[in-house]
């Protein structure tokens, strides 16, 4: 699930934004991931891919070189770290299964949501989706990203 990101959404209350984003990033990924483990334990590779961002990264928000560290966007890079939370916890719950979890980052996108730049397509994006669908972690095209 790519979820949402209301951080600018004027009219919203902080905690309406948070509660918003929680439901949809989180508690959304959340019910799917339960309703597909029935069917991921006779799958005979069974994969679980989570969608995250850079900006859920502690370790790239303290690096004040990264491209994107003037982004500010508290509930969505909460929400997302959050994501990154369930794969950990998943992926140790389900790996005696054979269940790989893992989380990705499909990078700045030109979607609705960014108002369509960079020049990033939605079919680009979607490689390191289907590469990790076979391998696994936290990643982007690039490599694996930090925690």
């Amino acid at each position: 699930m790519p979820g949402v990101g209301p951080d600018y959404l004027p009219g919203l209350a902080p905690v309406e934004k948070m509660e918003q984003t929680l439901a949809i990033n989180v508690t959304g990924g959340l019910r799917l991931t339960e309703a597909m483990l029935p069917p991921l334990a006779v799958a005979p590779h069974p994969r679980i891919v989570n969608v995250s961002s850079e900006l859920a990264s502690f370790g790239l928000r303290h690096d004040p070189d990264w491209e994107h560290a003037d982004k500010i966007l508290p509930t969505y890079a909460a929400t997302k770290a959050a994501v990154n939370a369930l794969t950990v916890s998943y992926a140790a719950a389900l790996a005696e299964q054979g269940v790989k979890v893992n989380t990705i980052c499909p990078g700045f996108t030109a979607t609705e949501a960014t108002g369509f730049v960079p020049d990033r397509t939605p079919e680009q994006a979607a490689v390191i989706v289907v590469k990790m669908a076979l391998i696994g972690s936290f990643s982007n095209d690039a490599g694996t990203l930090p925690w």
